[in-house]
């Protein structure tokens, strides 16, 4: 079992073993493909992993077998300070956007904006 943690502090992901929490590498190094204030990671449907760029507003997506980095998947739409991510069961990604307090919603195959799914509540 693998486990992905984000680096804010670095701007990088890192793999850990999963049973006994030995380092095993930088999956995503320093900064790569602009990634700043790294915050939630997904893997999508595609196998690839998607990780919210806090600083940047944008959600970036790396190969989910190497680490390297794809594309700026998502952003725009008032994306701002992004957080937490995760597929839905319609297949698309819904990103919380902290500094908005709202949920936005992304198409999960082109990663287009396509609405506001909820808003406010703290």
């Amino acid at each position: 079992m693998l486990l992905f943690v984000s680096s804010r502090g670095s701007d990088r992901v890192r793999l850990y073993d999963g049973t006994t929490g030995d380092f095993i590498n930088e999956f995503v190094s320093e900064g790569d493909g602009g990634l700043d204030a790294p915050d939630g990671l997904v893997f999508g449907p595609d196998g690839n992993l998607y990780v919210s760029s806090r600083d940047t507003n944008e959600v970036l997506r790396y190969s989910g077998s190497r680490g390297f980095f794809i594309d700026v998947f998502a952003s725009g739409g008032g994306l701002n300070t992004p957080d937490g991510l995760i597929f839905g069961p319609d297949g698309n990604l819904y990103v919380s956007s902290a500094a908005s307090d709202e949920v936005l919603r992304y198409d999960g195959i082109s990663g287009d904006f396509i609405d506001v799914f909820a808003r406010g509540g703290g």
